[in-house]
């Protein structure tokens, strides 16, 4: 469940232009509704630098249900941005940082988004390190060892 209907539901009710990354063959179902809907969004196609063009985004908006651990909502922290999340369990390592809202409804999406759009991010420092390449190393071996999956040395 990649959450695309919500994506079209909170364009349409907040009326925020949503860019829509990514292809697949549902990708004409979701025009045509979104099309139906009146909802004000752009479909762009897949990219495989979404870095590239972040720096034009104020909120990253990630509806979906099954990216365990996305790591576009990660490199969209990383770069100070807001994230709007589904409150699930492939996001909670997401839940420390306060650029990260989250919600539970479709009403919760459109008021996240709302408040993401009006409020300044906070500073990313802690998100940086926290995905820092070593420190993110570092934490993978300590629940690996943790788990049992890896012996210690």
């Amino acid at each position: 469940e990649k959450g695309l209907d919500t994506a079209l539901e909170v364009a349409r009710r907040t009326g925020f232009t949503i860019d829509i990354f990514g292809d697949g063959p549902d990708r004409p179902a979701m025009e045509a509704m979104a099309r139906r809907k009146l909802a004000p969004v752009r479909f762009l196609g897949p990219s495989t630098a979404p870095w590239t063009v972040m720096h034009d985004y104020r909120v990253f908006l990630n509806p979906s249900l099954s990216e365990v651990l996305c790591t576009s909502t990660a490199e969209a922290l990383v770069a100070g941005r807001h994230v709007v999340l589904p409150d699930c369990p492939a996001n909670v390592p997401f839940r420390r940082y306060p650029n990260a809202h989250f919600f539970s409804d479709l009403d919760g999406a459109v008021a996240a988004m709302r408040r993401a759009m009006v409020e300044s991010p906070e500073p990313p420092d802690a998100v940086r390190h926290d995905f820092d390449w070593r420190n993110a190393c570092r934490t993978l071996a300590s629940l690996l060892t943790e788990s049992g999956e890896f012996g210690a040395t």
